[in-house]
């Protein structure tokens, strides 16, 4: 519940898109489940490096575990 996040490189050219409240009342419009929607967040990531910087966090935490 703390949020979706859309990632890539398609999210951040359909901001206009994602960000109408057609698109958001469509996404939360889901049956039994559009309780639970109504209250997650969505989020679109737009930093073109994430994937790189998740990369290097990762192998930076291999480093220090193997250093214990």
């Amino acid at each position: 519940t703390g949020g979706i996040y859309l990632a890539g490189g398609i999210p951040p050219r359909l901001l206009d898109y994602l960000d109408s409240n057609g698109f958001r009342r469509s996404f939360r419009s889901k049956g039994r489940v559009s309780e639970i929607l109504q209250r997650i967040p969505l989020h679109v990531i737009t930093n073109p490096k994430t994937a790189l910087l998740g990369a290097a966090a990762c192998g930076l935490q291999n480093l220090k575990a193997g250093e214990s």
